[in-house]
């Protein structure tokens, strides 16, 4: 089922002719695109789906020599995804506060064989040790990781060094796997998951990222810059053309301008997009209270724009609806709802165009923010900095909500097409209301659904 949701924009909607209430912004054609722009666009979708589906990119990487280590524990590791320790020492000893025999579940005094070691300050280790050394598979988790996101490293260790490919486990649930050298994590890294495949592409340097790194967010887009943001960081919408370039803090935007990839460049394999700025319209950090849309009512997102635009519907009494600016395959994003947050518990009163933000299961929805369109701002007279609050219902529809991580709105719901859609086409998702709650109008399209079917 999808979305629970009330929109009904005949409510609302003041429509005297066929004309678009909402013009038409500009749109990109591939003519009026640079060609460049086109061709780096390619050689980026290329890229990414070498990298999710070749290993060649990991596997390939050729290792430097690791020279002996004879340290009982490596320096310069904090802040590093590393494991500094070599040697259990008679120092290190004092710090154990269990030793654990794998193979029998049991506590032990000696470490031997298959065997898991806890720190004091929460450190635990785990191989196969041979004379207070990991050999072979073995794995540390520890406090200094977690500060980096890491859950888990895992891979060979060679007289206690970490050292060849390995994989770590975040606290997101990815895994990111790439090259150990020396005990800390050097070269070419790939994160995935199971459900979103692949989640971020970068390069390590002595356990640290260096240059460029690619974050896939939720809804498809990527955040592409250096591991702390700053400037010029670039968030790529799913067109893999489309970019908000600009500053970025903690992973959040504070301020960027619309722009257009223009080429690129191969640093260390990773690639490094170079874009065109179209327009010094600032975007910055929206989220919306309970009380009111925070962003600019008529400062359109810049994807949006070229996607979709609102005219009249095409369905009886339907008022307002939403339309395809272009040719779109399946699978494509095409549309954004922002709208205020009403908190689990709250209410704006019936609106016809509240949304659970998870919508997925009936508990889900118990404990689930509404997104909502205020009275005023339900004209595009007054609002229409985002677009899908205006789709209309259909029983057999051409499109399906999804969520987005968006720079300036937070999590959000947004349109996706289930099917190719063409230019001017009317876009329509299921509502997926209760039958029980439902309105009068939703009911007797059901009917009329059912009796044609």
């Amino acid at each position: 089922m999808g979305p629970e949701q009330m929109a009904d924009n005949s409510r609302t909607d003041n429509v005297t002719d066929n004309s678009s209430l909402c013009e038409k912004d500009e749109r990109l054609t591939e003519d009026e695109v640079y060609p460049t722009s086109i061709s780096a666009r390619d050689d980026l979708i290329s890229w990414l789906q070498y990298i999710e589906n070749k290993q060649d990119f990991i596997y390939g990487y050729e290792q430097p020599l690791s020279p002996s280590i004879d340290k009982d524990f490596l320096d310069r590791c904090d802040g590093n995804v590393c494991d500094p320790i070599v040697y259990l020492s008679d120092q290190l000893t004092d710090q154990v506060v269990e030793m654990r025999n794998l193979s029998t579940d049991q506590l032990t005094n000696k470490l031997r064989g298959r065997c898991s070691v806890k720190m004091a300050d929460g450190t635990e280790m785990v191989g196969t040790w041979v004379n207070m050394r990991r050999e072979g598979q073995g794995g540390l988790s520890s406090p200094n990781l977690i500060k980096l996101g890491v859950e888990l490293l895992i891979g060979n260790y060679v007289k206690g060094v970490l050292h060849g490919m390995g994989r770590i486990h975040m606290l997101d649930k990815s895994i990111r796997e790439g090259w150990f050298l020396n005990g800390k994590l050097h070269g070419p890294v790939r994160g995935y998951c199971k459900v979103d495949g692949l989640k971020w592409i970068g390069y390590y340097s002595n356990g640290s990222v260096v240059g460029t790194c690619w974050r896939r967010l939720e809804g498809g887009a990527w955040i592409i810059g250096s591991q702390s943001g700053g400037l010029d960081t670039a968030y790529l919408y799913p067109d893999k053309l489309t970019a908000l370039v600009g500053r970025w803090k903690d992973g959040q935007l504070v301020s960027a301008y619309p722009a257009r990839l223009r080429s690129w460049e191969d640093i260390n394999g990773i690639i490094n997009p170079d874009f065109q700025i179209l327009s010094r319209t600032t975007y910055r950090r929206w989220i919306s209270t309970q009380n009111d849309i925070i962003c600019p009512p008529h400062q359109s997102d810049p994807f949006e724009q070229q996607n979709v635009y609102v005219s009249r519907s095409n369905v009886d009494g339907g008022g307002e609806g939403l339309f395809a600016g272009s040719d779109f395959p399946p699978g494509s994003l095409l549309s954004f709802y922002n709208g205020v947050r009403i908190q689990p518990g709250s209410s704006i009163g019936v609106t016809g165009y509240g949304i659970y933000l998870d919508w997925e299961t009936v508990e889900s929805r118990s404990k689930s923010v509404i997104m909502d369109i205020p009275k005023k701002y339900q004209s595009s007279d007054n609002y229409t900095a985002t677009l899908a609050h205006k789709i209309n219902h259909s029983f057999n529809p051409n499109c399906e909500w999804v969520h987005v991580d968006h720079p300036c709105f937070g999590r959000i719901p947004a349109v996706q097409s289930l099917q190719s859609i063409g230019a001017g086409e009317e876009l329509f998702v299921h509502y997926g209301m209760d039958m029980e709650e439902a309105p009068d109008w939703y009911l007797q399209a059901w009917e009329k659904w059912e009796d044609a079917k």
